[in-house]
């Protein structure tokens, strides 16, 4: 079982983070992270295994897999 929080960044983003090692940079709104946060919990609820998963690409933009 994943729990995620958000924090507001200095820029006015919102990161969402997990206590599993997730994360997530750069969200416009607290709406979007809100999804990408539920998004990631119904993964981890579903699989379990799926937040250690190692993407073999990852996005330098946004921090976020290219899967």
């Amino acid at each position: 079982m994943c729990i995620v929080d958000t924090t507001t960044e200095t820029d006015g983003t919102v990161t969402v983070f997990c206590y599993c090692g997730w994360h997530d940079y750069g969200h416009a709104t607290q709406e979007s992270a809100d999804v990408a946060a539920y998004a990631h919990q119904e993964l981890a609820d579903a699989d379990p295994y799926a937040q250690f998963h190692t993407p073999d690409t990852a996005d330098a933009d946004d921090h976020t897999a290219d899967v």
